[in-house]
């Protein structure tokens, strides 16, 4: 479901700053999930998925962020991500997961909210 429009959602997006479906599913499984079933999904096939999980680590140990990093430096695939506001951006998902490990600790709860 996090899948679903293939692409990457922050928390509030379009002229109404809404919580996509994709977000929801995205906040629950941060609230749920343990940091290693979280590691698991890391070499997951879908690349919207491999990026989720890293936001989703970077939120909750950034340290166990930082070990998945080399990995996904190696990532060359591009995936749409729409963080914030209306307009979606492509990323490569090495340079998303270096954007969010690069965010402070307060940086990044721009993208999640309890």
């Amino acid at each position: 479901m996090m899948a679903k429009r293939n692409m990457i959602f922050g928390r509030a997006v379009g002229f109404g700053a809404e919580e996509t479906t994709e977000y929801k599913v995205f906040k629950r499984f941060v609230e749920d999930a343990s940091v290693n079933e979280i590691i698991c999904l890391s070499k997951h096939k879908n690349p919207i998925i491999r990026g989720y999980v890293f936001l989703a680590l970077r939120i909750i140990d950034k340290k166990e962020a930082g070990n998945l990093l080399p990995v996904l430096k190696k990532d060359e695939i591009w995936v749409d991500t729409n963080l914030h506001g209306c307009v979606p951006f492509p990323y490569k998902l090495k340079q998303f997961a270096e954007i969010m490990m690069n965010l402070t600790d307060d940086e990044i709860l721009m993208y999640y909210k309890k």
